[in-house]
């Protein structure tokens, strides 16, 4: 999308040849060399050794740049290489070492970014304003709607899918993630990024009550 709205072929080479190129390299040299390396490091009970978990944040770091030059979101690269990650002590202790800073300092500051992005102005004039509520109502339908009625076919009760449903139509992080993608690449407008944001705060906002509301009474166990 971003090459056809730079009209330009050699970023959609570059992005998905390079794409191509790290997830080989990380699935096929990486992980198998990370194996090695992390299996060597001893970790205390608490905390994992600096200079390997420094080490860490470096590769992280590199693999962000990486898939950010050749025309990915960085957070892709970081994706990947949690995903090929060895699961070991090492690992265990390191994400417990960095979960503090980016859930209480660096995810709250992405929001505040996608906040002061958001112009909620823009769609006080009432065409906008429907095209909202229409963004809203499709997207309930569609995810939520969607995976009730898959559910239900697979042999759920009707409460078993509508909790499904309700969970799986809560969008969060992901769904903020990718309009900021869109947004700083000129593929969407700041009236639909906002409408966008705004589904988005709608869908996961409503995922706790719509589903303590059908799960009432029927996860008490005697």
């Amino acid at each position: 999308m971003v090459a056809t709205s730079k009209n330009s072929i050699a970023i959609a080479v570059l992005a998905i040849g390079g794409g191509i190129f790290y997830f080989v390299v990380m699935a096929a040299i990486g992980k198998p060399l990370f194996k090695k390396l992390f299996a060597k490091v001893h970790t205390s009970k608490q905390n994992p050794q600096i200079k390997p978990f420094v080490l860490l944040l470096l590769i992280l770091m590199g693999c962000a740049w990486f898939t950010d030059a050749v025309g990915i979101y960085s957070i892709f690269g970081a994706f990947i290489l949690g995903a090929i990650m060895p699961r070991c002590d090492f690992t265990h202790h390191a994400r417990r070492a960095i979960e503090p800073l980016t859930v209480s300092i660096l995810l709250p500051i992405f929001f505040v970014y996608s906040g002061l992005n958001t112009q909620l102005n823009l769609l006080v004039q009432p065409s906008l304003l429907g095209a909202t509520l229409a963004i809203i109502l499709v997207a309930f339908l569609c995810k939520g709607g969607a995976c009730l009625m898959g559910s239900r076919l697979s042999g759920m009760s009707w409460r078993e899918a509508g909790l499904i449903g309700v969970l799986m139509n809560a969008r969060g992080l992901m769904e903020l993630l990718l309009v900021n993608i869109g947004r700083d690449n000129g593929l969407i407008s700041p009236a639909l990024f906002s409408m966008l944001v705004l589904m988005t705060i709608c869908t996961t906002a409503a995922a706790s009550p719509l589903f303590n509301l059908l799960s009432h009474g029927h996860f008490n166990t005697p």
